[in-house]
């Protein structure tokens, strides 16, 4: 845990707030953290040093597409179209 407290984003004024996220929900007992970021600029975040850039993802469709390229936006819709989906057809 002191490894992902000392993980910091000074200097990123795009980025307003940062949280982070343990899940201990995958079935071993190991725990699993994710930082949830609020703001833009995927780029400077998946850069961020302790941050690992190939599991970073964005809901925001256009940063997605001009970061990672038209693929990974397409992709992105996809699976957000999924849990809209998902969640109307179960309420």
């Amino acid at each position: 845990m002191k490894q992902i407290i000392m993980l910091c984003f000074q200097g990123l004024s795009t980025v307003s707030r940062a949280i982070i996220h343990v899940d201990e929900s995958n079935g071993n007992g190991d725990r699993r953290y994710k930082l949830l970021v609020e703001g833009i600029n995927l780029q400077a975040v998946m850069a961020t040093k302790g941050v690992k850039g190939t599991s970073c993802t964005s809901n925001h469709t256009s940063e997605a597409e001009s970061t990672l390229g038209i693929e990974a936006a397409r992709l992105r819709s996809h699976s957000l179209l999924s849990v809209i989906i998902k969640l109307t057809v179960a309420s």
